[in-house]
């Protein structure tokens, strides 16, 4: 394979072509942004492969012209060949036209290397992300997620979409300023349980509320018929819940229902525990839903073919009180 990029005569760094399209992972758009930056930063392929192999998912959907994509993706192959790439440098990212301060957060993404990707008028971040057309959207509603793939809504600032829960990490830092300091320490989490009317999706967030509870968060059932005093540092329930815009929200997919819809659970919490949000949802993939994906590749069989079996695996503990709890 040969090196991304090497120096020009005069010293300045330049981008080299690949010299066959097969050094180009077939499922590169389809990976996660997370895979992809170790890509990058290896050297197993460059900004202009990503560019190169997502430029026909891409197409109308963006406002973007493929060429000035292309020189982008060209300019964060010879910074990092410089040493100057930034965190991020090289990932495409889409930017929805009507994103709330838009200027700032498309120059904070500038700054750390991402290839901007201008969503066409009308068109959805989400479907951008699940094309494989970008590495991330920052949207203005995240509610078109749906489920489908993992949506945070800061309490401020604009919504973003990844397509690995892993994923929102990586670009955080590009709202951080809207983002306070994280907690130390076990949550307080209250999750709805009868209130819910679809049994799927309250056992899902049965179990995900069995979970945390096993990692050593305070659980408790707000359908035990008291009236709470404190609100709770988080609450756990279904995406049809919409919180008040002064709240911050992550929706994560844990699976599929039996009608082959996405089952996914929200978080909600007080302004500036996004960090938690996310540590929350990164426990709930690691221990629910990866381990269920694998056992499905094994056996070959696709992964809407059943529910997330979380039930068969976490196991409820509900004392008969009325401040029952998981």
């Amino acid at each position: 394979m040969s090196p991304p990029s090497s120096p020009s005569a005069g010293g300045a760094a330049r981008c080299v072509p690949r010299e066959r399209p097969d050094d180009v992972p077939q499922d590169l758009c389809d990976r996660s942004a997370t895979e992809q930056l170790k890509l990058l930063l290896t050297g197993e392929s460059t900004a202009a492969d990503l560019i190169s192999a997502c430029a026909g998912r891409i197409g109308p959907a963006s406002a973007t012209p493929a060429g000035g994509l292309f020189e982008a993706a060209r300019r964060a192959d010879n910074r990092r060949a410089a040493g100057e790439a930034g965190p991020l440098g090289g990932l495409p990212v889409a930017f929805a036209a009507d994103l709330p301060g838009r200027a700032g957060v498309v120059a904070a993404a500038e700054a750390a290397g991402v290839v901007v990707v201008d969503s066409a008028a009308g068109e959805d971040g989400v479907r951008l992300l699940v094309a494989g057309a970008v590495s991330a959207a920052f949207v203005r509603d995240t509610s078109s997620a749906d489920g489908v793939v993992p949506a945070l809504r800061p309490a401020h600032g604009p919504g973003l979409l990844t397509r690995a829960v892993e994923d929102l990490v990586l670009f955080l830092p590009i709202i951080e300023s809207e983002v306070s300091p994280s907690l130390v320490g076990s949550l307080d989490i209250g999750a709805h349980s009868d209130s819910i009317a679809d049994i799927e999706f309250r056992d899902a967030v049965a179990d995900v509320a069995a979970l945390l509870s096993l990692h050593g968060h305070l659980i408790r059932d707000l359908d035990a018929g008291r009236s709470w005093q404190r609100r709770p540092d988080v609450l756990v329930s279904v995406p049809e819940e919409s919180p008040q815009w002064t709240e911050s929200a992550l929706i994560v997919p844990v699976g599929t229902n039996r009608d082959d819809r996405a089952l996914a659970v929200r978080f909600t919490a007080r302004p500036g525990l996004e960090r938690e949000l996310i540590g929350l949802a990164r426990l709930v993939d690691a221990d629910l839903v990866r381990p269920v994906r694998a056992a499905l590749s094994s056996c070959q069989a696709p992964l809407r073919a059943a529910p997330i079996p979380a039930r068969r695996r976490v196991r409820r503990y509900r004392p008969d009180r009325s401040d029952r709890a998981w």
